[in-house]
């Protein structure tokens, strides 16, 4: 429960079906990492003869420029020099969504670079995406470093949300850029086939490269009782496991917000909930479960088993593993 200037945020998550018979201590998790010092800053312009265009920094420990100034087809973005790093990326995209790159060492801050995207590299390897076949298409791949049994993440080295200039839509389609120095990388994609749809699609991976991502088809998900109390629905025969949203908030028309949110994650088809009165007692809005609505119902196809991903999520530490997760939600 989250409660600050008379706001009241309360969410409640359940973890049904569960078969690992080890401990669970709640709370466990990794400590943030700090942010790394910083010590001055330096530039980078780079233009280009068409508009749309976009482009960003990063750094080999992540992070990318905290300022981005442009008019029309000129870029000039503003980076912290992070203490003890020199090695950056500069990525650029055009209008027709290619992305190019280049390699920058910045042994101390104060400088100033100028490039234009004709002096960028092409990317060694590129996925496709038609634009015609999404209304939102969102993706972020992150360089990953081998170390012991987890990945550390470093470089941005293609996405079309970092930076504030190179989130546009292209013209053909959203082209994702590999480089073959990077063996591991982390791949985030989230978006809708069609702007009307009640379905969305996510796309994870932890690992290679691989030759092709297949994004889901839209798909209705049919539920036939959406009471929490009582809840079933048709589990595609692919599915692992699956994660539903029922809301209890109040009307928001004038601050405070009063929010009410219960996240249910399982891998049946099927939800008999309900909680003793030692919960409930005081606690009206628990008391009659029937006042939930079904917000949200999201099934996934997940590398690890169901009881496995529990046990990342409650047992132990989570570290980054080699992967590979699709899923779709719906929302009613």
């Amino acid at each position: 429960m989250d409660e600050s200037f008379g706001n009241k945020i309360e969410l409640l998550e359940s973890f049904t079906d569960i078969s690992v018979t080890e401990d669970i201590i709640l709370g466990l998790f990794s400590p943030f990492a700090a942010d790394p010092p910083t010590a001055g800053e330096f530039t980078v312009n780079v233009s280009h003869t068409e508009f749309p265009f976009g482009a960003y920094l990063t750094s080999k420990v992540g992070m990318y420029n905290y300022l981005t100034n442009q008019l029309e087809s000129k870029v000039q973005m503003t980076m912290s020099h992070i203490t003890g790093v020199q090695d950056y990326l500069l990525v650029a995209k055009n209008s027709l969504g290619e992305s190019r790159y280049k390699y920058l060492s910045v042994p101390t801050p104060g400088s100033n670079f100028n490039y234009t995207f004709s002096e960028l590299a092409a990317f060694d390897k590129v996925l496709k995406f038609n634009k015609s076949d999404f209304s939102q298409f969102y993706f972020t791949l992150v360089a990953l470093t081998k170390t012991n049994d987890d990945f550390v993440s470093g470089y941005i080295v293609n996405s079309n949300m970092a930076g504030g200039s190179i989130g546009f839509d292209p013209i053909n389609s959203h082209e994702m850029g590999f480089l073959n120095d990077i063996e591991n990388y982390e791949i985030v994609i989230q978006g809708k086939r069609s702007q009307t749809s009640k379905t969305s699609f996510a796309y994870r991976r932890i690992g290679t490269v691989p030759n092709s991502i297949i994004i889901p088809q839209d798909q209705e998900i049919q539920v036939q009782k959406s009471e929490i109390s009582d809840f079933q629905f048709t589990l595609p025969s692919e599915s692992t496991d699956w994660v539903s949203l029922w809301d209890q908030s109040e009307p928001f028309t004038n601050p405070p917000i009063k929010s009410l949110r219960w996240v249910v994650m399982g891998s049946k088809s099927t939800l008999k909930l309900e909680l003793p009165e030692s919960l409930t007692e005081g606690k009206p809005k628990l008391q009659d479960l029937s006042k939930f609505r079904l917000e949200s119902i999201g099934v996934t196809k997940h590398t690890f088993s169901y009881d496995q991903q529990i046990k990342n999520r409650l047992v132990e530490i989570s570290k980054k593993q080699p992967m590979e997760i699709i899923s779709s939600t719906q929302y009613y």
